[in-house]
């Protein structure tokens, strides 16, 4: 467990708090990797009283610097439902912006 929140700390300080004014998209894939990698393979039991609130974070605010930090983030594509015919012409792709999966990974986005 503390590996991982090391992970999710170096992530969230590389992403809010970069020093450099340069992005480095491979440095940003090595911390996406790390992050993904040690969530998946954790293991926990969640005790509230040993765990602090999360910090409150202003989800315009992180995508805003996301934003100003890593400019040539652009588009990609998944798809939307994955099934038996995804190489038929009835898959469906949904285009999602960089910018907004890697400030969702600091803050959710607000429900609407």
């Amino acid at each position: 467990m503390i590996e991982a929140q090391r992970t999710i700390k170096e992530f969230v300080d590389y992403v809010l708090l970069g020093k450099t004014t340069v992005s480095d998209l491979s440095e940003l894939a090595t911390h996406l990797d790390k992050l993904t990698y040690s969530i998946n393979h954790v293991n926990y039991e969640f005790d509230e009283t040993d765990y602090p609130d999360a910090p409150d974070r202003n989800y315009a605010e992180s995508r805003a610097t996301v934003e100003k930090r890593f400019p040539e983030l652009g588009y990609y594509n998944v798809v939307e439902d994955i099934s038996e015919n995804i190489e038929s012409t009835k898959a469906r792709f949904q285009v999602i912006t960089a910018i907004s999966s890697c400030s969702e990974q600091i803050v959710p986005p607000p429900h609407k």
